[in-house]
């Protein structure tokens, strides 16, 4: 499988809240919605939704990060 194809089928399963999703899984799909989500509100002017969804961002980032290095 492709990463595209890799990262939708890791989303959808994260978006459902199925019991197999990883803690990895989950961090990553927040990372990427809450970045779409920081970009729409700034869009729109926003800015304090849109930089409380970055911090948001950054530490989807720092927690998948950290559990993929941990191995859990």
């Amino acid at each position: 499988m492709d990463d595209w194809t890799d990262d939708a089928h890791r989303y959808d399963r994260a978006r459902r809240g199925l019991a197999e999703s990883s803690p990895t899984e989950v961090a990553d799909y927040v990372k990427d919605m809450t970045a779409e989500l920081a970009q729409l509100a700034r869009a729109s002017r926003l800015d304090l939704i849109a930089y409380l969804l970055d911090i948001v961002h950054l530490e989807a980032k720092t927690t998948s990060r950290k559990i993929s290095t941990s191995g859990c």
